[in-house]
């Protein structure tokens, strides 16, 4: 069972777009009776016992368009008016941003610093049975007994936490290429008897990306400054492994 109002599927009421009117000014020659619109339509008008929109109209031109909200009501993708979408990744429990994506979608983007695996905001009591929605991206050991023993405060790039790799020692992400499709039924159509019927597409997008291309980049460090290639570790996706080389950039980091 999941209450939706205390998890912000339901009660929160956000601007959904906004729009911007397309139609010629009045050029006067004096600044003080110019700009005003020649031509105006009204927004939306009572017609049928009911309020119309008319944003569909010509005149009406829309700019930016929320897509997906967080329960913090935070902004986590948005459509400008070509349709093409910004994502923001919000980290320490939703409340501060930590990444900002341009031309990507939310389900598109990660990122890890490491910083806030042990932050923790005061929660809500969790009641026995409920789930716990999983967090957008977020590593674990897979070879230590307790997963955080390997978040490290001695070295870090430009945070305070690092993940030590060891031998036999490994950190790992795991995904789904399976992005949710994104379909919403209506309020309406999904109360009754006091009840609500929650789906996957009533939560927020995980980091599920699309078939495609993408751009990946992580900091390794090494202690021993002399080494030119970082063979002894890796970055594994799927199949594939990517190993750092080159000089070092800072102070050992690559």
């Amino acid at each position: 069972m999941l209450n939706p109002f205390l998890n912000g599927i339901l009660g929160r009421y956000k601007p959904l777009a906004s729009y911007q009117p397309i139609a010629k000014r009045t050029q006067t020659g004096h600044i003080e009776s110019s700009g005003f619109l020649e031509t105006y339509i009204p927004f939306a008008r009572w017609e049928d016992q009911k309020l119309k929109l008319l944003i569909g109209s010509e005149y009406w031109q829309r700019l930016d368009s929320v897509t997906t909200v967080d329960s913090r009501g935070n902004n986590l993708e948005i459509l400008n008016a070509l349709d093409i979408p910004s994502s923001t990744y919000f980290g320490f429990s939703n409340v501060l941003p930590i990444a900002v994506a341009q031309n990507a979608k939310y389900n598109c983007i990660a990122y890890d610093g490491f910083d806030d695996y042990f932050y923790q905001t005061t929660p809500r009591a969790i009641r026995i049975g409920e789930c716990v929605l999983p967090s957008h991206f977020h590593g674990t050991s897979i070879s230590s007994p307790q997963p955080l023993d390997q978040l490290d405060n001695t070295k870090s790039h430009s945070g305070l936490y690092s993940v030590k790799l060891e031998p036999r020692l490994n950190w790992q992400y795991t995904f789904l290429l399976v992005p949710a499709s994104g379909t919403r039924g209506t309020k309406e159509g999904r109360t009754g008897n006091r009840t609500f019927e929650v789906n996957r597409n009533d939560f927020t997008k995980i980091f599920e990306p699309q078939v495609g291309k993408y751009v990946v980049s992580a900091w390794v460090r090494m202690e021993d400054l002399t080494l030119s290639n970082f063979s002894a570790c890796s970055l594994r996706i799927g199949p594939h492994n990517f190993s750092p080389s080159g000089r070092s950039l800072m102070v050992g980091n690559k």
